[in-house]
């Protein structure tokens, strides 16, 4: 994800990931994450120029935060939502892991919004799976 052509907005991809703790399970993310702690909402816009064929990805709410609701939803070229069952918060923690088609997908944008409360969500291993 780091790679990708950002259009607009950034999520900072780290490469040097930390293990965190959902639900009391220890998770290692084994390729990039993205921590998002913060109020209010941020998206990143990237460029896929019909280059990719599927997205995936885990996304969870970390054990130090004890309250709060996040929402992660990521949109194609036309706005639709494709994937906003990602509804966060203390009953529901996750982790969420998912794969989506993004073949033919020239744009595509991941929101993240945590309301009005501080919250807390991360992003980890979101890889997209290049055309051979």
């Amino acid at each position: 994800m780091d790679q990708l052509p950002i259009l607009s907005g950034s999520l900072n991809w780290e490469t040097n990931v930390q293990p965190f703790q959902i639900n009391g399970e220890d998770v290692t993310p084994l390729l990039n994450m993205f921590r998002y702690d913060n109020q209010n909402k941020a998206s990143v816009t990237y460029e896929l120029g019909s280059n990719y064929i599927t997205l995936s990805g885990s996304i969870g709410v970390p054990d130090d935060i004890d309250d709060g609701e996040v929402t992660v939803t990521i949109t194609m070229d036309d706005g639709e939502a494709v994937s906003d069952a990602n509804t966060l918060g203390s009953s529901n923690r996750g982790p969420n892991s998912f794969e989506m088609m993004v073949q033919g997908v020239d744009e595509m944008t991941i929101t993240i919004d945590v309301g009005d409360e501080l919250s807390s969500v991360i992003l980890w291993d979101f890889i997209v799976t290049e055309k051979k």
